[in-house]
């Protein structure tokens, strides 16, 4: 049964939101407290000891093993080791409340974390869009020799005077905008750890587009086609080979990303008009500004409304698969949910 409980309170607990200096007070506070109760518990024991050693001493040489045995028992009764535990080992299976508890408790922590990945990448986003447009301009999106040099000096105007040294968990690995500065393009918003070359970003962009390459196969023959010339990429402190799936996928989320960006700050400076937006985005020949015609045979230019249906019917989502918490970000090319509910409504 405690065996079960653990696993149901290791399973709900949320993620800890304590700072590095509390969890030092923390951690300092249980050390005192534990040599403290280990010193006055060693003090009790070595008391009673020299009195039972006292009151024993008269009885002579032949009872001197009993009464060491005597103090082994003595110094486990005042431990606690002797006495009836309150908890009993067995079987036991969790009901369906606890269960439905448990997966709650599962699903808020997954919410949370992906809540928090999103405010974290919305932060970093600020600083890495303009660093973006102007690396892609000087290193010709990356297509220069000299696309893979340092940067950083652009970036970061530090003098060494101000430099600080202190000990983290990832020292000496740089923030996203200094890899964005050396070309490569980071998998997480946080203290990353793996990061991919914007050549190769635009690349698998280029490919998706045209050949509809799923991630997963092309992480798989990326993997295996670096390993014939670097050592294999391994997970830390194991043998096991690293799945890059995610780290890619996340890497080409964030250039995707700044793509639509780059496109919005477009739009926004050269579209005066939702009909301009649209004729940038979708079509010229339908949406953009028609031109004068000398022909009197010609059709005339005014069909300025277009219907478009695209749905899937068929497309299933596994009851126990992870959710996505983050809203979704719809593009303004296709028509809101809440203009459609209006429709209904009125008809």
């Amino acid at each position: 049964m405690s065996h079960n409980l653990y696993k149901f309170h290791y399973g709900c607990q949320l993620p800890s939101i304590e700072s590095r200096s509390q969890k030092t007070i923390r951690l300092a506070f249980e050390k005192r407290t534990a040599a403290e109760i280990g010193q006055r518990l060693k003090r009790t024991i070595n008391r009673n000891r020299q009195n039972q050693q006292n009151n024993t001493s008269q009885s002579g040489a032949a009872n001197h093993h009993d009464i060491q045995a005597d103090d082994f028992d003595n110094e486990h009764n005042e431990l606690g080791f002797n006495e009836t535990s309150l908890w009993e080992d067995y079987e036991h299976v969790l009901n369906d409340e606890d269960e439905a508890s448990r997966a709650r408790m599962r699903l808020l922590h997954q919410e949370l974390l992906q809540q928090q990945k999103d405010r974290n990448w919305k932060d970093i986003l600020d600083a890495l869009f303009p660093t973006y447009l102007h690396m892609k301009k000087l290193t010709a999106n990356w297509t220069l020799p000299s696309a893979f040099d340092n940067f950083s000096a652009l970036v970061c105007s530090c003098s060494t005077d101000k430099y600080k040294s202190r000990e983290i968990d990832l020292v000496d690995l740089m923030d996203p905008v200094h890899l964005l500065a050396n070309g490569y393009l980071a998998s997480t918003p946080v203290f990353p750890q793996t990061a991919f070359s914007l050549r190769l970003l635009n690349f698998y962009d280029l490919l998706w587009n045209i050949c509809n390459a799923h991630t997963t196969p092309f992480a798989k023959v990326l993997q295996r086609w670096n390993e014939t010339m670097s050592p294999r990429l391994c997970v830390k402190n194991q043998s096991k080979p690293r799945d890059l799936r995610r780290n890619l996928s996340a890497s080409i989320d964030v250039y995707r990303k700044l793509q639509s960006m780059q496109q919005n700050l477009i739009q926004t400076v050269t579209s005066a008009t939702r009909q301009d937006v649209l004729a940038q985005r979708s079509c010229p020949a339908c949406f953009g500004v028609s031109l004068p015609s000398n022909d009197p045979m010609a059709a005339p230019d005014d069909s300025k409304v277009f219907v478009c249906l695209d749905g899937n019917f068929q497309h299933r989502h596994h009851l126990q698969a992870s959710k996505n918490y983050i809203e979704v970000e719809r593009q303004p090319l296709f028509v809101q949910p809440q203009d459609l509910e209006v429709c209904n409504t009125d008809t």
